[in-house]
């Protein structure tokens, strides 16, 4: 069985208040790409460690996307988690920048990535996260 986790967010991870996603949005260091239609599917950690004991009890083979309910484009998430952070709304920027700028990963993931969706999950594995979108908890820990 292979769990594919979504974004990860929460107490010790890149997206909490002290980690280095979060730092850079307090500094105004993450921009929005123009357009900004990138899908992130997110994931809390604690409804990660609920996947992970249900894929244990299960007897389900595969692979499972393990994700909240809503994914998200970057346009929507990345300034309602500023805003939750109490940090500035991000500075946008020509797409065409974003490589230079942020790095490939970063710029691919706010511009062009795609969601996931988690039914095969809650299904086979009798799991659903316990914090269904993100808006319920991204910089909110």
């Amino acid at each position: 069985m292979v769990l594919r986790y979504g974004t990860l967010y929460g107490a010790g991870t890149a997206y909490a208040r002290t980690g280095a996603t979060g730092q850079a949005v307090l500094a105004g260091r993450l921009p929005l790409p123009e357009g900004a239609a990138g899908i992130t599917s997110f994931l809390h950690v604690e409804d990660a460690v609920g996947a992970a004991v249900a894929a244990v009890e299960s007897d389900a083979t595969g692979v499972f996307h393990v994700t909240d309910d809503e994914p998200a484009p970057a346009a929507q998430w990345l300034p309602h988690y500023a805003r939750t952070l109490g940090g500035p709304a991000p500075r946008t920027v020509p797409a065409a920048l974003a490589p230079r700028l942020l790095g490939w990963f970063v710029a691919h993931q706010l511009t062009a990535a795609r969601g996931v969706a988690n039914g095969r999950a809650r299904t086979a594995l009798g799991w659903k996260p316990g914090r269904p979108s993100w808006r319920d908890g991204l910089g909110a820990e």
